[in-house]
């Protein structure tokens, strides 16, 4: 936790620690719009897989890391499915590897919003433009209607054969 926090400490990252999985939740509750969540593995009364599960569900657009000492396949599956990890990081890490990593997940966040809002607009752009299509619609209608009204034997074919 400490390491973490020495490596950005002169970066322009607003990081919250917490010693523990219910600290981390308190905190997710209170701020609700925290974009990267990393988490250790093992923590004191709740794994890390356990803790991001219940994450995911204050923060869902999260992008969500977690870190451990043992590259145990089966627990790094486990975490990377029920937790929908994105980056799973062996202690010890390379500095400048998890800054990067931090970098992209903030990139991933920044779009993954950048979407959400793009889907809004298009999706109230659509209802407006179905909105346009009925008004139309019911126009083509009482248009058609006028012109059989106006031109009774258009459409009717001709019994005689001259003009």
């Amino acid at each position: 936790l400490k390491a973490i926090n020495r490596i950005f400490q002169n970066s322009n990252y607003h990081i919250f620690s917490a010693l523990s999985g219910k600290e981390g939740l308190t905190i997710l509750n209170e701020k609700k719009s925290i974009g990267i969540i990393i988490s250790d593995m093992r923590m004191p009364r709740m794994n890390g897989v356990d803790f991001l599960k219940e994450a995911k569900k204050i923060c869902p657009d999260a992008i969500t890391m977690i870190i451990s000492a043992y590259s145990d396949r089966k627990n790094l599956v486990n975490a990377i499915n029920e937790s929908h990890i994105w980056k799973y990081i062996l202690k010890p890490w390379e500095n400048d590897d998890l800054k990067l990593s931090v970098k992209n997940a903030c990139q991933l966040y920044e779009q993954k919003i950048e979407n959400k809002r793009l889907l809004l607009i298009l999706e109230n752009v659509n209802k407006k433009v179905e909105k346009l299509n009925c008004m139309l619609e019911k126009k083509n209608k009482r248009l058609r209607q006028e012109m059989k009204y106006h031109y009774p034997n258009k459409n009717k074919k001709r019994r005689y054969g001259y003009k």
